[in-house]
């Protein structure tokens, strides 16, 4: 099992961790686990939320059998402001029930949930 999951659908979405408007983590189960993990979103710059319902098509790519991918500069990257996205690339992370998008710098998987005093 990957970092990330995908058995058809995504990890299981348990919370986003947010400072403002800036999304920090998310707090996930894969496929067939009740193992609780947390993804980090390092530099994280725009986020886009998108329910199962209304993702439409095309549908996301999956890629060894990760439900997490890099984009790289994708035209929704490249369609903002270039000043704080320079170290920027797109991920797109396909829970069960939605679609997250992050323009960040990287994605770092880790066990447990987030705890923001273990953010360095």
């Amino acid at each position: 099992m990957t970092d990330f999951g995908f058995d058809g659908r995504g990890p299981e979405l348990l919370k986003l961790h947010w400072r403002q408007a800036t999304l920090l983590a998310a707090d996930y189960k894969n496929p067939d686990s009740v193992t609780v993990r947390h993804v980090v979103f390092h530099g994280s710059q725009a986020v886009q939320l998108t329910p199962e319902e209304v993702i439409g098509l095309p549908r996301p790519v999956t890629r060894n059998g990760s439900a997490a991918v890099n984009l790289g500069r994708s035209e929704w990257l490249e369609s903002f402001a270039p000043q704080h996205l320079e170290n920027c690339q797109h991920h797109q992370l396909l829970f069960y029930d939605q679609l997250i998008d992050v323009l960040c710098e990287r994605l770092e998987f880790r066990r447990g949930p987030y705890n923001p005093l273990d953010a360095a």
